[in-house]
């Protein structure tokens, strides 16, 4: 039946992008408090989780809702959101990277 061809769609999709999607998340939220204890940017709870449970609620509607009605373009549309996630992450660490050079060319 199409409702068991559905469930185990949704249970492959979610086996594939889920730990990267939570990982994603909880390293947005470590840059974040990062940039709050160590450059002293001043950055309240609310602006260091809005990002991730942005990305968070967008995969969960696709990987709920829109899995049924579209199910060929959930894969292109997670593998995106993930990808435009990392690359996120991949600048906020290179910019904290930077930032931390500089605070070491100044002790010295």
């Amino acid at each position: 039946p199409r409702s068991v061809d559905t469930a185990l769609w949704i249970a492959v999709m979610r086996a594939l992008f889920t730990v990267p999607m939570h990982a994603v998340c909880g390293m947005l939220i470590g840059v974040g408090v990062a940039r709050r204890t160590f450059n002293g940017e001043i950055l309240r709870s609310w602006q260091i989780l809005s990002l991730p449970l942005l990305i968070h609620g967008i995969y969960d509607f696709f990987a709920i809702f829109v899995i049924v009605f579209l199910p060929s373009v959930v894969p292109v549309i997670l593998a995106l959101l993930l990808t435009a996630s990392f690359a996120f992450l991949h600048r906020e660490i290179k910019r904290i990277k930077t930032i931390e050079i500089e605070e070491r060319r100044v002790l010295l």
